[in-house]
């Protein structure tokens, strides 16, 4: 039986990022021993059961949860190192520890601006899926014992190319980069870019407002958090035929473009988002 172990303290909200259920807390009681964020306001570092950890100073540590098989002498704790600032939501990295009794023993860093999943915990082992920034990758299975640690990537699935008309329609409202989180969509945006364009385009306008929809078509413009200067895209897909149009912003104020970039429509909302 798998079970999630009492904690000690209030639990805070996560961001929706976070798929599998975790907490946010500063000590956490698995059965073999305590977990504790020891520190100030920023600069802490965890302690097990009378020991810190051995773990780099952090902004912050938050204990994100403790799993275990009712069966084994071991209990798994999953935290993350947190700063201050709005990179990835003020995510570093994830680690997991093997709580036993008088020793515990601490994961390689996991990236944690891409979100967890999923967890799973077996005889013996701990499995986590994370997100992963490459669109063609559905997500990355991380095994960990304690000692050794293995990473699978999962690719995604494969849909074919939506159609007109409505299909097209239903993203209006929608963020700028959602669409790119589809199979089909991707599909539609490969036929007129290679994959690589069409995975820079996605993190191009992950800032970016809503779809709209003018003359005919729905249209997106967007860039890339921390660089929107310099680095921007836009795209758009004619409701009547589900044709696309996209454009990636390169150096001297000009653009690289794809599929139906010329349509007058198009070049407008391209001047529009030239900086």
């Amino acid at each position: 039986m798998r079970f999630l172990l009492a904690i000690s303290m209030a639990l805070a909200a996560l961001p929706a990022r976070a798929d599998v259920d975790l907490i946010e807390v500063t000590r956490l009681q698995t059965r073999f021993g305590e977990v504790q964020v020891i520190g100030g306001d920023i600069d802490q570092q965890l302690w097990y059961d009378g020991q810190f950890l051995p773990l780099n100073v952090a902004q912050l540590y938050w204990i994100r949860g403790a799993w275990g098989l009712a069966d084994e002498a071991q209990d798994w704790v999953l935290v993350s190192s947190n700063h201050m600032g709005n990179m990835c939501g003020g995510f570093e990295n994830y680690f997991l520890i093997r709580a036993q009794a008088g020793s515990a023993q601490v994961s390689p860093p996991i990236d944690a601006c891409v979100g967890v999943l999923d967890l799973r915990v077996y005889p013996g082992r701990v499995e986590i899926d994370m997100g992963h920034a490459d669109l063609t990758i559905a997500r990355e299975t991380i095994s960990w014992d304690g000692t050794s640690m293995t990473r699978t990537l999962v690719p995604a699935a494969t849909q074919p190319v939506p159609g007109p008309g409505a299909d097209v329609t239903r993203w209006i409202g929608s963020g700028s980069a959602q669409i790119f989180q589809d199979a089909g969509e991707r599909a539609r945006f490969g036929t007129v870019m290679p994959p690589e364009a069409v995975q820079q385009l996605y993190e191009v306008v992950s800032l970016g407002g809503s779809v709209m929809q003018r003359d005919g078509w729905i249209m997106a413009a967007g860039c890339r958090p921390h660089m929107c200067g310099e680095v921007h895209g836009a795209w758009a897909i004619r409701i009547a035929d589900g044709a696309v149009a996209a454009a990636l912003a390169r150096p001297g104020r000009t653009w690289q473009t794809y599929g139906q970039a010329g349509d007058p429509v198009f070049v407008r909302w391209l001047a529009e988002n030239t900086n």
